[in-house]
């Protein structure tokens, strides 16, 4: 006889590309403005740098230097940070899957970012309302797909890996997540995760 895998207790959310919008995507028309440089040129530039700033191995001023350089342009980090930071979306279906989840499940979040950019949001959308915790990279050190992310909320949290879920858009971290041992949803849209859940 077939057994059906316990339920997911722990819901683990993604927050950029679930909870909210990418932020670059939605700020390249206005960087390329403030850059003077193409939307492919400040694409590159950005990812190069944004491993090491989600880890937190360098803040703000150094990640906006480095692209400076490569970019050989001079605009000011707060400028370019308040650029990117006024571009996030929240997605209001994502909220409302939380929120339902609640009932049932104990809601956190994981993220790679930077903490002093998701102060900012928070601030200004309260999303850490949302979750009873939010671990952010930069924050420990450990960026998702590394199972050693998932290690450490389950050590926070006395759960099994069959009982929590990962939503997240990025491919490489459900997969892990699922080599792991959990529950990963591949996030499109919430509509299309509650029905997986």
């Amino acid at each position: 006889m077939h057994m059906q895998p316990p339920k997911a207790k722990l819901a683990i959310f993604d927050l950029f590309g679930v909870v909210f919008s990418k932020g670059l995507a939605g700020a390249l028309p206005e960087l390329q403005q403030a850059f003077r440089c193409s939307a492919e040129q400040i694409r590159q530039a950005y990812t190069q740098q944004e491993k090491a700033f989600d880890s937190g191995t360098i803040n703000e001023t150094q990640f906006w230097g480095a692209i400076n350089q490569a970019l050989h342009t001079d605009v000011a980090s707060v400028r370019l940070s308040q650029i990117v930071i006024s571009s996030y979306k929240i997605n209001a279906d994502t909220v409302r899957l939380t929120q339902s989840l609640r009932k049932d499940h104990t809601v956190i979040a994981c993220s790679n970012f930077r903490k002093s950019w998701f102060d900012r949001l928070d601030d200004r959308f309260h999303v850490s309302s949302l979750f009873e915790r939010v671990y952010i990279s930069s924050e420990t050190g450990l960026l998702k797909p590394d199972p050693r992310v998932f290690d450490l909320i389950c050590s926070d949290y006395p759960v099994q890996p069959s009982q929590t879920c990962l939503l997240d858009d990025d491919a490489d971290n459900v997969a892990s997540f699922r080599q792991w041992g959990g529950n990963g949803i591949l996030f499109t849209d919430a509509d299309a995760a509650a029905k997986q859940l």
